[in-house]
């Protein structure tokens, strides 16, 4: 009963609109600047110019799979987006002496080409936000089943406004209870619910089966132009995770997706890619794990390195490895969660997790075949054991190789509750389900800005 609509299709217009936005900026900016003069579109420094656009734009969250920010916030991302991308370029157009060689990337073109493509972007995003703006406050959600089921996987997602879900008290589990007692009144309570101006209908199947004299009335609704969600569904669709206390097992039976756990091709080409960008990686950070090395080692006493045991692929336990964070004797009382603040962290260590260089050491995990580069985040066994026994489905993360990044790392974060580490399972079914190429690489422009930014714990 859910309607099948891409969750990246937002996306893939923003992108599809800044490719002609760039183009005919520079077209516009050449014929400012040259009057008739056309520019050379197979130029390689052009297309160089607009790929760093586009990732600039990915790295520092412009795209977003559900635009409901404001148009304030919208804005402010765009302005510094471009203003980044311009210096970017004029550093490397400078240091390379490109202004001579190409007139698509003279100084007058790229200030221009800047200029006019900062008003189409935020002229196009205006609107599609005012649109967007009208739709969210027009579009109210029916809850059939438990609300609170619903919002403790909701209020972490600031694309989803929980006001506009209204619980209609008693009557679905009434329904549930005494199907066979549908009588003239209930008829009628039923006729109103459907007659309201509700946009959508979001009902809970997952822990018993829709009376059939509902699932008519469903069946109404959704011809009648209401969207109509489980409530697995509607979590996948709008935020980008899948609850497990949402979902039956048959639902992963039936559900599309799911191609990197049935060994697809693309399992292959991401291994391969995997350890190539591991080996990239390592050469081109050496000089940076210098630097690490002697500030860890004169922070504090201890080793460089520690390792902890980790389940990974099909629950095969590995070592895995990461620069010293904290002082050797941080669990000296037992195993716990890192939490913000946290004392048992050292100086350096402070640093090095928010930047997450004390994850770099896991590349040779990748090159062992052990890890992959994006995949669930892998749990201590100590926490892994508890976990496994209180979130349904905690066990299908095994179905991948862990990963040093992750859907769940870029959308949520680390976490020291048993909540939060439900939240983050919910984001790591949805990666295992819609694993994609796109997904990978959105992940990866994700990492870049949470690095950047030194949004880490």
């Amino acid at each position: 009963m859910t309607s099948q609509t891409s969750p990246y299709r937002t996306v893939l217009y923003f992108l599809a609109l800044d490719i002609i936005g760039l183009i005919t900026s520079f077209y516009l900016a050449f014929l400012i600047r040259f009057d008739s003069k056309t520019p050379n579109w197979s130029s390689p420094v052009f297309w160089l110019v607009i790929l760093t656009y586009l990732i600039v734009f990915y790295a520092l969250d412009v795209y977003r799979l559900k635009v409901t920010e404001s148009r304030f916030h919208s804005a402010n991302h765009v302005f510094k987006s471009i203003a980044l991308t311009v210096w970017l370029l004029t550093a490397f157009i400078q240091f390379c002496g490109l202004w001579k060689m190409d007139p698509m990337v003279g100084r007058g073109i790229l200030l221009l080409s800047s200029i006019i493509f900062t008003a189409w972007s935020l002229g196009y995003r205006y609107l599609l936000n005012k649109s967007e703006s009208k739709n969210s406050l027009r579009k109210k959600w029916l809850v059939l089943g438990d609300k609170n089921k619903l919002l403790r996987f909701a209020s972490d997602n600031h694309a989803f406004d929980s006001r506009n879900l209204f619980y209609l008290n008693g009557y679905f589990e009434d329904l549930i209870k005494y199907p066979s007692e549908r009588n003239a009144s209930s008829y009628t309570k039923t006729g109103l619910i459907f007659s309201k101006p509700w946009s959508g209908i979001l009902i809970d199947d997952a822990e018993c089966d829709i009376p059939q004299c509902l699932h008519d009335d469903l069946i109404q609704a959704r011809f009648s132009g209401k969207e109509v969600y489980r409530f697995g569904d509607f979590c996948e669709h709008y935020l980008q995770k899948i609850p497990p206390e949402m979902v039956r097992p048959s639902w992963f039976a039936y559900s599309e997706g799911f191609s990197l756990v049935s060994g697809h091709m693309y399992s292959h080409i991401k291994r391969f890619f995997d350890s190539l960008f591991a080996l990239s990686l390592l050469i081109l950070t050496f000089p940076l794990l210098l630097l690490v090395t002697i500030a860890i080692k004169l922070d504090s006493p201890g080793p460089l390195l520690y390792s902890q045991t980790r389940k990974g692929h099909h629950g095969k336990p590995y070592k895995i490895y990461k620069f010293r964070s904290m002082y050797t004797d941080s669990e000296k009382h037992g195993a716990k969660w890192a939490t913000v603040g946290d004392r048992r962290i050292t100086r350096i260590g402070r640093i090095i997790r928010k930047i997450r260089i004390d994850e770099i050491p896991q590349l040779w995990n990748i090159l062992n075949g052990e890890m992959s580069l994006i995949g669930p985040r892998p749990e201590r066994p100590e926490f892994d054991d508890v976990l496994v026994k209180e979130i349904p489905y905690y066990h299908f993360r095994y179905l991948v190789k862990p990963g040093v990044t992750g859907w769940s790392q870029v959308k949520f974060g680390y976490g020291n509750t048993l909540e939060d580490s439900a939240n983050k399972v919910a984001y790591d079914l949805f990666y295992i389900k819609n694993h994609s190429l796109f997904l990978d690489i959105l992940i990866i422009l994700k990492t870049i800005r949470v690095v950047l930014f030194a949004q880490g714990v």
